[in-house]
């Protein structure tokens, strides 16, 4: 897709968004929450809109983090591309 049929102004669109809220046995029964998130970007104005923010409150964490970024070459071969633990960053907003 390189162009978005419903609204040919758009540069993303979000593909997939989901959550699974439950209560994890192998956390002491805490709540766990599996997030998935999908977007397609369209063109390079949109590229800020890959950037995933997620706000923790107090004692929350994030456990086995994975994040995938797709690409086209020029021999129209899809290639992966992996997070790595370099491009994850941390900041701390307030004692929250």
């Amino acid at each position: 897709m390189s162009i978005y049929d419903k609204d040919s102004t758009v540069a993303a669109v979000v593909l997939y968004e989901h959550a699974n809220v439950y209560l994890d046995p192998d956390n002491d029964y805490n709540t766990r929450t599996d997030y998935y998130y999908r977007i397609k970007i369209l063109n390079k104005s949109a590229f800020d809109l890959a950037n995933i923010s997620i706000d923790l409150y107090k004692k929350e964490r994030i456990v086995d983090l994975k994040a995938v970024t797709y690409n086209i070459n020029e021999d129209s071969r899809i290639v992966k591309n992996n997070l790595m633990d370099k491009d994850i960053f941390t900041i701390q907003n307030n004692e929250n």
